[in-house]
């Protein structure tokens, strides 16, 4: 029986390790000196966690907005804007910025994420679904996993349009660079803890405050 037992768990091991066997690391933003984990899925190669940038990769400050107020004003005048939740310094290392849909697509063209990377679309993310269906995950255990090598989503909730925090640990979402099929309509990828999946939507949440992944180019 023991004897079993240690086969099955070595087993078990041996999966484990096969599945996160793809390479990981570390990079540096140009643009700020910050430290970001990426790991590789299948041919893409991932941030590991949320972007943290203040300004866009040309050098130009992004606003950082704190009262509910003003970020109110933000969105009734379409000006790129972010947070930390709850405008906690020590959660937005943490758990990384909310930026609004602005800083996304924002008016002059200036790009969030660091050079060399770029806002994935949904086929990205549909790609990365394929890779953990194919080593027998669903999307969200693929998002939510955490280890060395794997995606960590960590759920920061959102901010709303009227400048309220909401839902830390428990939901989440990512902006994505597919284009507005009507004006003020955004577009984002889903987590939902208590339902365990993982969805698109389009949202009139242009002016809401989403956490942002990064996907390398080819």
């Amino acid at each position: 029986m023991l004897r079993i037992t240690i086969t099955t768990l070595l087993f078990f091991l041996i999966i484990t390790l096969d599945l996160y066997s793809q390479e990981y690391g570390t990079f540096i933003d140009e643009r700020d000196g910050r430290e970001y984990k990426w790991a590789e899925f299948g041919t893409q190669i991932w941030m590991t966690e949320n972007l943290r940038a203040t300004e866009f990769t040309n050098g130009d400050s992004i606003k950082n907005i704190e009262s509910h107020n003003a970020w109110e004003k933000s969105g009734m005048m379409y000006t790129a804007a972010w947070c930390n939740y709850r405008n906690d310094s020590l959660l937005g290392e943490k758990y990384g910025r909310l930026y609004n849909w602005f800083v996304i697509y924002d008016i002059k063209g200036r790009d969030i994420c660091p050079i060399g990377w770029y806002l994935p679309n949904q086929s990205d993310y549909e790609e990365l679904f394929g890779y953990f269906s194919a080593n027998s995950l669903s999307d969200y255990d693929g998002l939510t996993d955490t280890c060395s090598s794997c995606f960590n989503t960590k759920l920061i909730g959102w901010r709303d349009k009227n400048g309220y925090f909401h839902i830390l640990n428990y939901r989440s979402g990512f902006w994505i660079s597919d284009k507005r099929i009507q004006p003020h309509v955004a577009r984002k990828i889903y987590l939902n803890v208590y339902r365990k999946e993982v969805s698109f939507s389009f949202g009139r949440n242009e002016d809401w405050g989403f956490p942002v992944r990064c996907i390398k180019g080819y």
